[in-house]
């Protein structure tokens, strides 16, 4: 035994002071050991894919679950994140790097790496308040466990500050390979960083009076100065292909029969006759039964986003809630249309929303019916119109759409509020991630039936404003997570404390 021991102890001293000769034996001369700009940029840029995740659109309230085990979000049920964006973040450090190295001028993929950086920080800081930015990417030969947190404030300065020498960058720089998205067109990226630059500086609409972010003079600095969206064709999205990894995220999903609709989308479209339903939906079986067409709108239905599960489930057996529209899941069409991620019509809305508030002197009724325009468009253009049972969008429909007094934006401004936030809602029918939630937690639109009997957040009047920290960080970074907690909620690290954003 004691002689094996000694072997054993041999061994590892020659395997641990031979490393270096080993990895330089195995290292071909031939290949490429770092890797290179447009192939990390592919693999970033990747990161944007939207998935499978019913989930966001339970808790944005447009769909209901037919099935318990996965109705949480609907029930307001809210738990912790993490930190996979970390990831993301030091692989965009790498593209630049890469590039650098390879040409000391290249501002492109700086340029994309400042807007990924300003595109996580930003979205993470909505979920949770304060997070790491300065420490976020320490190097491998650092302490991973002692990672300070920014504020809030500053997170978001930081956002504007990189979407700022993002557009800068882009501004001197030459298009770029391995973007899939916008083929490498720095124009294009122009005007979705300045587009999305007005977007961070709207969900800051709460702290308009605070100098440090001077948020209407930089708004109305970019509309008059800037290149931003102007259509469809601008539009930040993935468009799905027939291959393996790359389909449309509905696709012959295991889980399609589940999703059926609320009652909240179902009679505001049907309110508004807005012809988005066909195409959103299927009529509700027993309507059919009924002798109702399915061109009809009579013939949809939805159910309560406050009801049991056991409730929706036996009205959805029963045919009287209409289940998501049959194109979403079809096995024939592997590409549906594309995964939207920041668009032309959320901008416009974005716009209509900064002329009501004074920020830019334009016409906020323009700016909101291009944003309506703009999503019948999309549904018009990537849509087959065998899906939208008969009733398809034309460009009469969308006219007379515009001239219905339900659709006209008020003169005043609370209820022209409103009507922009419901149609930056509709927009975003299972398209967007979190952006409906944090308009809803921003101005209260559109107004979420809350039913305390069936409500599983702890409060049980009111919907939850944030996720919790991650366990990691309570177990790895106690001392650090544990002052932001203190800091912003007097250490109660809990789904209904208000971050600084919404104060």
């Amino acid at each position: 035994m004691k002689t094996k021991i000694i072997y054993l102890l041999v061994m590892i001293f020659i395997l641990s002071s031979s490393c270096t000769d080993f990895d330089e034996l195995n290292s071909n001369p031939d290949t490429i050991n770092k890797g290179q700009a447009n192939m990390l940029a592919t693999g970033v840029l990747l990161n944007f894919r939207i998935g499978y995740n019913m989930k966001t659109h339970l808790a944005h309230k447009q769909i209901v679950w037919t099935e318990g085990g996965e109705a949480n979000e609907q029930y307001n049920k809210w738990g912790r994140t993490g930190f996979g964006i970390y990831s993301i973040l030091k692989d965009a450090k790498k593209m630049q790097d890469a590039a650098l190295e390879n040409d000391p001028d290249n501002k492109s993929y700086t340029a994309l790496n400042y807007f990924v950086r300003a595109y996580n920080f930003y979205y993470k800081s909505m979920e949770l308040g304060d997070i790491p930015l300065t420490d976020a990417l320490k190097g491998e030969s650092e302490s991973l466990f002692d990672i300070t947190y920014n504020t809030q404030k500053e997170v978001m300065l930081n956002v504007l500050d990189e979407l700022e020498k993002a557009d800068q960058l882009f501004a001197e720089a030459s298009n770029f390979k391995g973007d899939f998205i916008y083929n490498g067109d720095v124009t294009k990226w122009r005007k979705l960083v300045n587009s999305f630059e007005l977007k961070v500086l709207m969900s800051l609409s709460k702290k308009s009076s605070d100098t440090d972010l001077n948020i209407a003079s930089r708004f109305n600095s970019i509309v008059s100065n800037k290149p931003i969206f102007a259509s469809n064709d601008d539009n930040f999205q993935l468009i799905y292909e027939d291959k393996e990894g790359l389909k449309y995220p509905f696709h012959k999903h295991s889980h399609a029969q589940y999703p059926h609709m609320s009652a909240l989308v179902v009679n505001k479209m049907k309110t508004l006759n807005d012809k988005r339903l066909f195409y959103f939906a299927n009529p509700a079986a027993q309507m059919i039964s009924d002798g109702e067409l399915e061109s009809s709108f009579d013939a949809y239905l939805g159910a309560s986003v406050v009801a049991t599960n056991s409730d929706i489930a036996l009205s959805a057996k029963d045919g009287l809630v209409s289940h998501i529209n049959d194109r979403y899941s079809d096995p024939s069409n592997p590409v549906g249309e594309p995964g939207v991620i920041f668009d032309y019509s959320q901008l416009e809305f974005i716009l209509a929303e900064g002329c009501v508030k004074g920020w830019i002197n334009e016409s906020a009724s323009t700016h909101y019916e291009n944003g309506i325009i703009a999503s019948m468009d999309f549904y018009k253009t990537f849509v087959e119109e065998k899906w939208a049972h008969g009733n398809p969008i034309t460009e009469q429909s969308i006219t007379d759409y515009l001239a219905q007094s339900s659709v006209v934006l008020s003169t005043n401004e609370t209820d022209a509020l409103g009507q922009i936030i419901w149609q930056k809602y509709l927009s975003s029918f299972l398209l967007k991630k979190w952006d409906v939630y944090y308009d809803y937690r921003r101005t209260l639109y559109p107004e979420f039936p809350i039913d305390p009997s069936t409500n599983m957040n702890s409060l049980k009047d009111r919907i939850p404003v944030r996720w919790m920290y991650p366990q990691s960080e309570f177990d790895y970074n106690k001392e650090n997570v544990e002052a932001a907690v203190n800091r912003q909620y007097g250490g109660n690290d809990e789904p209904n404390e208000v971050m600084w954003i919404l104060q």
